[in-house]
């Protein structure tokens, strides 16, 4: 977490997430071929088919400089 917080120069604690959800994906691959783990907005995917995600980020013109 440490390294990849570094990588995108963020604090170690923003990895958190990515990697809870890539170390449940990690068990849930032995009972399924195809996962999909989302975890607060870090998102662990595994799957056959071609998937689309949207990303909602807010309504950036309300935010307040």
């Amino acid at each position: 977490m440490i390294l990849a917080s570094q990588l995108a120069h963020v604090g170690p604690m923003a990895a958190v997430a990515g990697a809870m959800a890539a170390w449940v994906s990690k068990d849930l691959l032995k009972l399924s071929k195809e996962v999909i783990v989302e975890n607060g907005g870090d998102i662990f995917l595994a799957t056959f088919k071609e998937r689309t995600i949207g990303i909602y980020a807010g309504d950036l013109l309300s935010v307040s400089k």
